[in-house]
């Protein structure tokens, strides 16, 4: 019991670092040269790339599948798929809009 209770201390003082360089590698705002630190950071780019490729396919197949089933549909179509659309649409013009149009930096701490 005694060497689990070592284990677990050694666990959460790894844990404890590890979030604390976590922190302050996240309330880093700048480089030396005042770019934002998305610009540099690789992770931080593939993340925002990654991140505007699924949103934007998002809204346009919700776009496309609302406005195809809502008009164009030659067979009556059921309202769950409909609204299975419409929330595709949402969801993917709520990413777009809190992720790249509305983006603000967050104030330091």
């Amino acid at each position: 019991m005694d060497q689990l209770g070592g284990q677990l201390g050694v666990f959460v003082r790894v844990m404890s670092l590890a979030n604390s360089e976590l922190w302050v590698v996240s309330h880093v705002k700048t480089t030396s040269v005042d770019r934002p630190v998305w610009r540099t950071n690789p992770v931080g780019m593939v993340r925002r790339t990654v991140g505007l490729i699924l949103a934007l396919t998002l809204t346009m197949v919700g776009g496309y599948l609302f406005v195809f089933l809502l008009f164009f549909a030659k067979v009556p179509v059921k309202i769950m798929f409909i609204l299975g659309a419409g929330m595709m649409l949402f969801g993917g013009l709520y990413w777009l809009w809190a992720d790249y149009i509305n983006a603000e930096p967050k104030p330091e701490k």
